[in-house]
């Protein structure tokens, strides 16, 4: 299972499907952060609201700070995937 999460041995000689399964799983690890980052943002933003007024609970600060908590799961259920892509393509 480790080796499915980070490759212990890359081939050196790698076949093309092998570096198409790396170019794709470099590119959703980019969406991955860039898109957990932006999320955050929202997260702490609504935090930060939600604390200096507390009159509003379930308004609009609640919605950015529950909103970025689900966007960062779904990025994060999105790297999965691509992945699976270099697991499968590359044999890695």
């Amino acid at each position: 299972m480790s080796a499915f999460i980070w490759p212990k041995h890359v081939k050196d000689e790698a076949p093309m499907l092998a570096r198409l399964g790396r170019v794709l799983h470099w590119i959703g690890t980019f969406i991955t952060l860039a898109g957990a980052s932006i999320a955050a943002i929202f997260v702490v933003i609504g935090a930060y609201q939600l604390a200096t007024q507390p009159d509003d609970p379930w308004g609009q600060y609640s919605s950015n700070f529950w909103g970025g908590l689900f966007a960062i799961v779904l990025c994060l259920l999105a790297y999965f995937p691509f992945r699976g892509l270099r697991y499968i393509l590359g044999g890695e």
